[in-house]
């Protein structure tokens, strides 16, 4: 088993939850998504068919905001919730993560990550703003 970086942040349980994320596209486009696996997520959207037809025609992608939720079903109300938002209102959640907590506490996992951005700007395919 190759270890990365998620590997090394995340637990063994950690690994069947979903996580809620927001990638910035090359022409500075956000896009909104949920994945249970970051590292491979990122992947497909730079150089697989699997990414999301939107971020195929705007590569390369960088993860700017990840939030770790308790399940699918959490991830996907929180996802719907962040895609109503304005770009402004998502710029804002980006730099101030805990920003978060807003628009569905009940659904987050804090203890997994830290949104420290020493470690943010570490994960491969963070950009830090």
């Amino acid at each position: 088993m190759r270890l990365t970086r998620w590997s090394i942040l995340l637990t063994t349980s950690s690994r069947s939850l979903y996580y809620i994320y927001i990638a910035e596209c090359n022409d500075h486009s956000l896009y909104c998504g949920i994945t249970n696996d970051p590292d491979r997520r990122l992947k497909e959207h730079n150089t697989g068919r699997r990414g999301a037809k939107y971020t195929r025609s705007r590569r390369p992608v960088l993860f700017v905001f990840l939030q770790p939720v308790c399940c699918k079903s959490c991830a996907l109300k929180l996802e719907h919730k962040i895609k109503s938002l304005t770009r402004l209102k998502k710029l804002q959640l980006i730099s101030s993560p805990s920003m978060i907590n807003d628009l569905r506490p009940e659904c987050l996992v804090t203890h997994q990550l830290s949104h420290e951005p020493s470690v943010l700007a570490d994960m491969h395919g963070l950009r830090e703003y």
